[in-house]
């Protein structure tokens, strides 16, 4: 993540004890798109056979 925030593209809080990261508001649109883009398509689904 440090390279993420050295980039620019996230932005992090500390809540407790753990680090919390986001993409950065300041993105320009388009690339905030791609990147929000690729995120979705990474995260985990759920499998509703297995329920």
């Amino acid at each position: 993540m440090l390279r993420l925030k050295q980039a620019g593209l996230v932005v992090d809080r500390r809540d407790a004890q753990w680090m919390r990261y986001r993409l950065s508001p300041d993105l320009p649109p388009a690339t905030f798109r791609l990147l929000a883009a690729a995120l979705e398509r990474d995260a985990p689904t759920t499998c509703a056979a297995a329920a």
